[in-house]
């Protein structure tokens, strides 16, 4: 073997280690180590092993000891057990396998030299092993259970990379063949070859980098448009239990000069003073739905506002209801979300538009559960595999009140669900008691 030999083999052994790495990190949890030079000198360990093994030159040798050293490596670096350990080592192997396979097939489907001699040839193996990594990339894109992947879309358009290079280092080799014994050829094809491998490794990282960035940026808009969803309740309701103190201290004013104007004879005017009281109250009035003031006052919000847009809106409360148990701060929240949605859902109703909300206690006395069903257009609105599915333009924050109720409904040990049910749009919150 010479020094080309000798670097390719180096080359791909470190290969063999970074695919049962990456396919291994891509499905489970990497065991903690106190450093990343402790992490490293189990790579180089594995890579140093490998290569001894095959300097040997015994095929038989290295299919048997082999598989046992990456299957010790795998599980050396994860908290895996031993199925799941044979599991990943037979992905591995069907990628390495798989690319070493389609690459004999091309070589000597496309080659005009039937005499070709392909262990003559090592800097092949970049080509096979490229063959391998996209066969194992696309095995963890494609799965649904796998932890580091990319968009679809994205995907799909870096796959043009490794075609592309796959094709023009089968095309470089064909050309290069009548020279291939100079080592100038043997080593500007080595190291093409390499670069190829590399450049294709470090864009698809790269890729996968910034789609891990997008998600984290996206997870942080919607922490704060839900932060600022939460605020506006609480200031809505601060609010509203403003306006209505305002109103109890204002209202003795106003009775004390309506009877001055009465004892003055000018009953037309107090008239107008008790008129223009009436409207206020209306017009601010908490309704009296259940024992809490916070609740009633956000329910009054949204029945006035479903008065502005001609909805109808239902509100039966169990007398049983109690809220000792609950945390009426994540409790007002998630009931804000889900009318906020049922009342904007049924405005864009050309027929029917009708809101109901229920909220009483199950029948094993576990559980409160608010019960809201609404009208909806159909055209605005679909479920897909259980799912809420809006067909809004605003993609991505659209449905941050939805996600937002099942994810404080499980933090509190409860559940939430939605469903259609004839023309209705029915969601259910159930928090324990």
């Amino acid at each position: 073997m010479n020094i080309i030999d000798h670097a390719i083999l180096l080359v791909s052994c470190i290969f063999e280690i970074y695919i049962c790495k990456k396919f291994v990190t891509s499905f489970y949890q990497k065991r903690k180590r106190n450093s990343i030079l402790e992490e490293l000198s189990f790579d180089f360990i594995g890579v140093v092993l490998l290569y001894i093994l095959n300097l040997f030159g015994i095929a038989n040798l290295t299919l048997a000891l082999s598989p046992i050293i990456l299957m010790a490596y795998i599980k050396i670096i994860s908290e895996i057990n031993f199925v799941h350990v044979l599991m990943s080592f037979f992905v591995v192997f069907t990628a390495l396998f798989g690319g070493e396979l389609i690459f004999v097939v091309l070589a000597n489907i496309t080659s005009t030299n039937s005499g070709l001699n392909l262990s003559e040839m090592p800097w092949m193996t970049f080509y096979s092993k490229l063959i391998s990594y996209v066969i194992l990339i696309f095995i963890i894109q494609i799965s649904g259970k796998s932890q580091r992947k990319i968009d679809n879309r994205i995907f799909s358009m870096y796959l043009l990379i490794p075609i592309s290079s796959i094709g023009m280092m089968l095309n470089a080799f064909f050309i290069a063949q009548d020279k291939l014994a100079e080592f100038t050829v043997k080593f500007s094809l080595s190291f093409s070859f390499l670069l190829m491998l590399l450049g294709n490794i470090i864009v698809f990282e790269a890729f996968l980098k910034y789609g891990e960035q997008l998600q984290k940026n996206l997870e942080q808009a919607w922490v704060i448009s839900r932060e600022n969803m939460n605020r506006d309740y609480y200031l809505k309701i601060k609010q509203l239990n403003e306006k209505h103190q305002t109103l109890m201290h204002d209202l003795k004013q106003y009775v004390r000069t309506t009877c001055l104007l009465i004892n003055k004879g000018n009953d037309p005017e107090a008239l107008s003073i008790l008129e223009n009281l009436s409207s206020k109250i209306t017009k601010n009035e908490i309704k009296v739905y259940s024992n809490n003031p916070q609740l009633d006052a956000l329910i009054s919000d949204k029945a006035n506002f479903a008065e502005e847009k001609e909805i109808s809106f239902t509100v039966n409360v169990e007398p049983v209801v109690k809220f000792d148990n609950i945390e009426m701060s994540d409790y007002i929240i998630m009931v804000g979300n889900l009318l906020d949605n049922a009342l904007q859902a049924t405005e864009k109703c050309t027929n029917e538009k009708e809101v109901i909300l229920n909220l009483f206690v199950s029948e094993n006395r576990q559980f409160l559960v608010c019960k809201i069903s609404n009208t909806f257009n159909p055209a605005f609105l679909k479920m897909k595999n259980g799912t809420l599915i809006s067909t809004k333009k605003e993609k991505g924050v659209h449905g941050l009140g939805i996600k937002s109720v099942a994810e404080t409904a499980s933090a509190n040990n409860g559940y939430f669900l939605s469903k259609t049910e004839d023309n209705s749009f029915i969601s259910i919150l159930a928090l324990p008691i």
